[in-house]
C-alpha cells in the first residue's frame, strides 16, 4: 500500500492537484484584497508603503526582488530538467516553449533589478517576501507539472499541435511575449531615469512611452506577458489560467492605488491618463 502511494502514477497527479489548489488559494487571497483593508495594507510595498522601521520583519525591496527572480530561474530550470529526465530527455514542445519564455522573462527582470531599476528605499514586509517566494516557486513548478501530467496521463500529443491552429497560437503568444517585455523594459527604464541617484527618495511624474496614456504601463505589460503564456501553451494549462487571474486581480488593484497616489501627490498630474488600460480603466 505504501509503495503504491509513493509511486510515480500517484505522486505526479497529486502534485498537480496540490499546485492547482495552492494557486486557487493565492487567487482568492488576491480577490480578497478588494474587500479587506487589512490584506490591502498587508501586501503594500514600494512607494505605496507606510514607512516602517527596519527590523527582523522587514527587508529591502532590492534584496527581495533580486531573490525572487534569481530563485525562480533556478526553480524553472531544475523542474524542467527533472521532468525531462523522467521523459528520457524527450520533453514535449509545450513544456520547452513555456520554460524558455518564462526563463527569458525572469532573466530580463533579474537584469533590471541589478542594472536598470532604482528600487525604492522603502522596506518590503517579510510576509510579502514569503508570499513572493511562494509565488515564484509555484508558477513554474505548477505549470510544468501540469504540462507533464497532460502528456503522460491524459493522452496529450507529445509534440502538441503545430499545425495551422497551433502555429498561429504560438506566433501570437510569441508576439505578445516580445511586446509585453519591450513595454515593461521601457517603462522600468523611464522610471529609473527619474532617479539619477540610487539614494534619491524623491518622486516625479513619469513621461514617455505608454506613461503618456496610463499610470502603470509596466503592470499592463505584465498582464500581456502572462496572457502570452496561455497562447504558447494553447490554453490547455488550467494553472496558468488561475495564475493569470491572480496577476490581473492584483495589478488592477495595484494600478488603481498607484493612479490615486499620483493624483494626490502631484497637483499637475495629467487627468487624461488612465490607470491601466488607455481610455478604458
Amino acid at each position: 500500500m505504501l509503495s503504491f502511494l509513493l509511486s510515480y502514477d500517484v505522486l505526479l497527479p497529486a502534485a498537480v492537484i496540490l499546485s492547482r489548489t495552492a494557486i486557487l488559494i493565492i487567487l482568492l487571497a488576491a480577490l480578497a484584497r478588494y474587500v479587506s483593508s487589512f490584506i490591502d495594507a498587508f501586501l503594500t510595498y514600494g512607494k505605496l508603503a507606510i514607512p516602517k522601521k527596519d527590523g527582523f520583519f522587514f527587508m529591502s525591496n532590492r534584496t527581495g526582488w533580486r531573490f525572487f527572480y534569481s530563485m525562480s530561474v533556478m526553480v524553472t530550470a531544475t523542474t524542467y530538467v527533472f521532468l525531462a529526465a523522467m521523459e528520457k530527455f524527450n520533453p514535449s514542445r509545450l513544456s520547452t516553449i513555456f520554460a524558455v519564455c518564462f526563463i527569458l522573462h525572469l532573466i530580463r527582470r533579474c537584469y533590471e533589478t541589478f542594472f536598470v531599476q532604482k528600487l525604492s528605499t522603502n522596506s518590503m514586509p517579510f510576509v510579502h517576501f514569503l508570499a513572493g517566494t511562494g509565488y515564484y516557486v509555484a508558477v513554474p513548478f505548477s505549470a510544468l507539472i501540469e504540462i507533464h501530467d497532460l502528456f503522460e496521463f491524459h493522452g496529450g500529443t507529445r509534440t502538441f499541435a503545430f499545425g495551422d491552429e497551433g502555429l498561429f497560437l504560438t506566433l501570437i503568444g510569441g508576439a505578445l511575449f516580445l511586446i509585453g517585455n519591450a513595454i515593461q523594459f521601457q517603462s522600468h527604464s523611464i522610471l529609473a531615469k527619474l532617479r539619477e541617484s540610487s539614494s534619491s527618495r524623491r518622486f516625479a511624474i513619469p513621461q514617455g512611452g505608454l506613461f503618456d496614456r496610463i499610470s502603470c504601463p509596466h503592470y499592463l505589460a505584465e498582464i500581456l506577458i502572462y496572457i502570452s503564456f496561455l497562447f504558447v501553451t494553447q490554453f490547455q494549462i488550467i494553472n496558468l489560467w488561475l495564475i493569470l487571474g491572480f496577476v490581473v486581480a492584483t495589478l488592477v488593484h495595484g494600478s488603481k492605488q498607484t493612479h490615486e497616489w499620483y493624483l494626490k501627490k502631484f497637483d499637475d498630474y495629467p487627468r487624461s491618463r488612465s490607470a491601466l488600460v488607455p481610455y478604458v480603466y
